[in-house]
């Protein structure tokens, strides 16, 4: 795999890289159907290589973007889950007025 040195590991794709990735699989997609002669067979490959995303999130974009025309909404970085508190908010007075006698 090629280890791109402008794509930082775990940040989140932008759409107008998603759209680049179309467009790059799109072209190597032509290119290996045009000749025998093409570097490889898998544009998927190719488009991470060229691209720096990737390799199994070129087919995840293009799979989105032959069923809907558009390209899968940027996604947010992190987690973004909300956890439960332990401890119950009517215990939190009783618990600050122990602690601060």
């Amino acid at each position: 795999m090629h280890k791109s040195p402008y794509r930082k590991k775990g940040k989140p794709i932008s759409t107008d890289e998603k759209w680049m990735v179309v467009q790059v699989f799109h072209q190597c997609d032509e290119e290996r159907s045009a000749g025998p002669y093409v570097e490889t067979q898998d544009a998927h490959t190719r488009t991470s290589s060229y691209t720096g995303i990737g390799r199994r999130f070129v087919p995840k974009i293009i799979q989105h973007f032959r069923a809907n025309g558009d390209v899968p909404p940027p996604a947010e970085a992190g987690n973004r889950t909300t956890h439960p508190q332990d401890i119950p908010i009517s215990q939190t007075t009783k618990i600050r007025e122990l602690t601060f006698e």
